[in-house]
């Protein structure tokens, strides 16, 4: 196996992980959606909140800086490729600013008493994993379809 192809396998590893951290991220705002209105654990909301801009932020660089650069070398001739990758950052950026949204609510929820009604925050939630979840299975189809 060449050094690219060690390369390529790293990446495509790291990816995974990078996947299932973020899908792990998910799972948890679906539980704290699922147990809303009255049955919420503080402590464990707001170390989920805290991690929201953490996974993601880890998430989107890693994607920008080694996963896509290898989509870009393989399908240099693909505008498919460039236009989905294109818009794989607009929601990179997108999904940062509703993260931030997130993770304030979260916060202010577990510690406040002016927090945003839970049927609010109940949708709020689910719009946001539900949002990531499609974006991580259609970056996993493009990377299957270009490297796999």
């Amino acid at each position: 196996m060449g050094f690219n192809a060690m390369a390529t396998t790293k990446t495509l590893l790291d990816f995974d992980r990078s996947n299932d951290e973020q899908s792990a991220l998910c799972d948890d705002l679906e539980r704290i959606a699922d147990a809303l209105p009255g049955h919420v654990d503080q402590a464990r909301t707001l170390k989920v909140a805290e991690r929201i801009s953490l996974v993601l932020g880890r998430a989107h660089d890693f994607e920008e800086n080694e996963v896509f650069p290898l989509l870009e070398a393989r399908a240099s001739e693909s505008s498919m490729v460039k236009s989905a990758l294109g818009r794989f950052r607009s929601e990179h950026e997108q999904d940062a600013y509703f993260a931030e949204e997130v993770r304030e609510a979260l916060i202010d929820f577990a510690t406040s008493e002016k927090a945003m009604a839970p049927d609010a925050l109940g949708y709020m939630l689910r719009g946001f994993f539900i949002s990531l979840r499609r974006h991580i299975a259609v970056e996993r189809e493009m990377v299957d379809l270009v490297l796999g």
